[in-house]
């Protein structure tokens, strides 16, 4: 989703406009029909036995509660999806794999009951009426599926690089109720804004971050957690796991000021897990730990991830290996960006890779991202 808004941004002027609505159901989970998914379980190609198996897991389940040594009555479970099971999603998934498939320049992307539609074009008023076209017809299929909106729980966001028409308020309605619309919307954990800058995410990732240093300095005063192999790890696990989610996806295009934010956030529990001072330069900080700075791990993910999307045909990302160039530069796309990365790293299955090349032949900010991707 990140590409395509980002190669709309790129496009020839007037440039593409996009509208991003996110479409919240109602009780997803538990509405839906059980033997309408069950039919829809019958219609695929996978193998009998497993038709069979999801159909028998699906029927007959039955819930009562047990307090202190008392049962309540037994009932039956009629409808839904059943929750907490690793099946949930995917069996979600199942049911919403025929919803309609929109038409040109709007998508839809979706993951169980996270649903988004973007809607592209260089005029925003032909890119709304596109857009409500569709969501007209989406819940007509929404109706025959038992399924029902939350309109006030939808959000509706333009993303334009034109500051001008940052003040625009886009229009969209949802069973006659307009959508609400705000200049951010979090997307699975991802929080886009109308700029496409990511700074409200990485605004997300402080408020998030910044307490959990208070876990490394109790662990780095107490008498089994003071090595700092033990608070690095907690740290990578703990701490570091909130910057790096969807990190591909946000990352390319971060301002300086923003990598600062993030580097700051890591210099601080640096400086924790080491016990050294507030002047002890970064440099050192890094090297005592084994830590990549924030920006060369971000890149060293990114360009990973698209190694291993351009590697596998059956990667949702795969078509990125030969992904059309835009005619301009204005944001930086994860494709364009992380291939530029990957571009300067040497083959790593040859025997010829030296230090001399690496050194000859990539910027210093990326060495030891590329060291680290040639180990791993």
């Amino acid at each position: 989703m990140t590409q395509n808004i980002s190669d709309g941004i790129n496009s020839k002027r007037p440039a593409q406009r996009t509208l991003l609505a996110t479409i919240d159901i109602s009780k997803a989970f538990d509405a839906v029909p059980k033997y309408t998914l069950i039919d829809k379980v019958h219609n695929t190609n996978m193998h009998n036995n497993t038709k069979r198996w999801l159909a028998n897991y699906l029927s007959g389940r039955q819930a009562h509660v047990n307090y202190n040594g008392k049962s309540s009555r037994t009932h039956n479970i009629t409808n839904g999806v059943p929750q907490g099971s690793v099946l949930s999603p995917t069996l979600f998934n199942l049911y919403m794999h025929d919803m309609p498939n929109p038409p040109a320049n709007n998508h839809i992307s979706s993951y169980a009951d996270d649903i988004t539609i973007t809607s592209t074009h260089n005029n925003i008023d032909t890119a709304e009426t596109s857009l409500q076209n569709y969501l007209t017809f989406f819940e007509n299929w929404l109706d025959q599926n038992r399924l029902k909106v939350a309109p006030a729980k939808s959000t509706l966001t333009l993303l334009t690089n034109w500051r001008t028409e940052h003040r625009i308020i886009p229009r969209a309605s949802l069973n006659n109720t307009p959508i609400p619309h705000t200049h951010s919307t979090k997307i699975l954990g991802v929080t886009y804004n109308t700029s496409m800058t990511f700074t409200p995410h990485i605004a997300n990732i402080k408020t998030k971050c910044t307490p959990r240093l208070n876990a490394l300095r109790t662990l780095t005063g107490t008498t089994f957690g003071q090595h700092k192999e033990t608070t690095s790890l907690v740290y990578k696990q703990y701490k570091r796991a909130v910057m790096d989610h969807a990190s591909p996806s946000w990352a390319p295009d971060l301002s300086d000021s923003n990598h600062k934010t993030l580097q700051t956030i890591q210099n601080n529990a640096l400086r924790i897990i080491t016990g050294c001072t507030q002047t002890t330069p970064t440099d050192h900080l890094h090297h005592e730990t084994k830590i990549l700075k924030v920006k060369d791990h971000l890149d060293m993910r990114g360009t990973q991830f698209l190694a291993s999307a351009t590697q596998n045909p059956e990667h949702p990302c795969h078509y990125m290996r030969h992904h059309p160039q835009t005619p301009r530069s204005i944001r930086h796309t994860p494709e364009r960006y992380y291939n530029s990365i990957l571009a300067t790293i040497p083959n790593p299955g040859a025997n010829n890779i030296t230090k001399q090349q690496i050194h000859t032949h990539t910027s210093p900010g990326t060495r030891s991202a590329i060291w680290q991707t040639i180990l791993s």
